[in-house]
């Protein structure tokens, strides 16, 4: 078990701009709103789809509607976690403990 002071130690860590820009060039589009290309090799994105807000550490992409938090989807997520685990395509757990070795925990 993961305690939650480690899963929040590693969301700290893992800054979503720098996580994101390891797999899709982003450009800023406004204060802390950074935009590109869908990074998901299930989604052959041609237009910036893929949003990244600075301030919330969140993402989603409006194309395929991943990391969208909302009633349908609110258990989904949309923190770096759950962006491992959408491009990665890896479990929760294996997922912190990747993004905690990038990190140096």
């Amino acid at each position: 078990m993961l305690s939650k002071q480690f899963i929040n130690q590693v969301k700290q860590a893992t800054d979503m701009v720098k996580l994101a820009k390891q797999y899709t060039e982003l450009k800023l589009v406004g204060e802390g709103i950074w935009q590109g290309v869908c990074p998901h090799p299930d989604h052959k994105d041609d237009t910036p789809s893929f949003t990244v807000w600075e301030n919330t550490q969140s993402w989603a992409c409006m194309g395929c509607h991943s990391g969208k938090k909302d009633i349908k989807h609110k258990n989904y997520g949309s923190d770096c976690i759950a962006f491992i685990q959408w491009i990665e395509g890896m479990k929760w757990r294996e997922a912190v403990l990747h993004l905690a070795k990038e990190a140096g925990i």
